[in-house]
């Protein structure tokens, strides 16, 4: 029987880690065949189509919402549910629909982590999105086909740079000098899972370490600080003496100026792209 499948995940026109993915995933999904459908939680209304398919929408606006997930399968004479969610978020479908989760791991698992085992029962198969997610259900996962695919990336857009010209021409535009080493980072300014306060304090010991050198951070993240949620990037910056080094996009720029297809242009600027991750370790 072909595969009808509705895909639960961020909504395809988000332009976060889990929307690009969604976006090119259920793209690929539908040029190869399928017949796909999207349920997420960044739509509210009736359903619209986009990009060749349809998008559904959660009531809730807020969270995935598991009933009407459940309806939409059976309304919309799906066989399979492909979610691109943390596990312990949707909660055990797999007792009513057809379900194999794309899902992030990002600590170990054992025989303690009871909210995320138990909702792995119900499923078909897993899909982990890294070696390490894949080795951790493993361990808890012991009747299931659990398989690993490696989140992907637009290779028409995110490709070296043409020339050493071009890299220059970049910097100029950024600000940044021509010649100088620049390390940079990409990442949400959300939780813990991105340890990049970590990140800023790292660069400082590099730069006292080695005093002559010509070098720069770049930090695209959102500086705006959040009481609970987002760290005041700037004021860190200047704790540890490094804010003339450091380059980050400005609220209005990265919230309203940007989009995907400039992505590429920020990691054409660097020479050394550093991870910030602390709970993350699926990216």
């Amino acid at each position: 029987m072909p595969a009808k499948i509705l895909y639960v995940s961020t909504a395809p026109w988000i332009n976060t880690g889990y929307g690009i993915q969604t976006r090119y995933i259920a793209r690929g999904l539908r040029e190869s065949g399928f017949d796909v459908i999207v349920f997420t939680y960044h739509l509210l209304g009736g359903p619209i189509n986009y990009d060749g398919y349809v998008v559904l929408p959660a009531p809730t606006g807020s969270q995935i919402a598991t009933e009407p997930l459940i309806q939409w399968y059976k309304k919309t004479g799906r066989n399979l549910v492909i979610s691109h969610i943390d596990v312990w978020a949707i909660g055990p479908i797999g007792n009513s629909v057809n379900w194999v989760p794309y899902t992030p791991i990002d600590a170990p698992l054992d025989e303690y982590t009871l909210e995320i085992n138990q909702v792995l029962q119900t499923t078909k198969a897993v899909i982990a999105q890294s070696k390490f997610g894949e080795a951790q259900i493993k361990k808890v996962v012991k009747d299931r086909k659990v398989y690993m695919i490696y989140h992907g990336i637009d290779t028409n857009l995110f490709k070296p740079v043409s020339s050493f010209e071009e890299k220059k021409e970049l910097r100029r535009a950024f600000g940044l000098p021509e010649d100088a080493v620049v390390f940079g980072f990409v990442g949400q300014n959300e939780s813990e899972r991105k340890d990049i306060p970590g990140l800023l304090k790292a660069f400082s010991i590099f730069l006292a370490n080695n005093k002559d050198a010509d070098a720069y951070l770049v930090v695209w993240s959102g500086v705006k600080p959040t009481p609970g949620r987002a760290f005041d990037l700037a004021r860190l910056a200047k704790r540890y003496g490094i804010d003339k080094r450091v380059l980050f996009p400005s609220e209005e720029y990265y919230t309203t100026i940007y989009s995907y297809d400039f992505m590429p242009n920020i990691y054409k600027i660097m020479d050394c792209f550093t991870d910030a991750e602390a709970l993350d370790p699926n990216d």
